[in-house]
């Protein structure tokens, strides 16, 4: 998830990173990775299945000033 957020925030340094598990991705999941637009410094992302049932939440927060 990590990567994921810094791949589309580049050169930005993260203040504070939250991970939570809502619910088991299985094997037979198809998985997803989810954005949501960035909020006053934020990023909130989720791995979801096909279906969209989020199964671990994650929020990356950026120091202010960075790139």
């Amino acid at each position: 998830m990590m990567q994921a957020a810094r791949r589309h925030n580049p050169g930005r340094a993260v203040a504070a990173f939250t991970h939570r598990g809502v619910r088991p991705l299985l094997l037979m999941d198809t998985p997803r990775i989810l954005a949501e637009a960035e909020v006053e410094g934020t990023t909130a992302l989720c791995t979801a299945t096909a279906d969209g049932v989020q199964c671990m939440q994650t929020q990356v927060v950026w120091e202010q000033g960075g790139a």
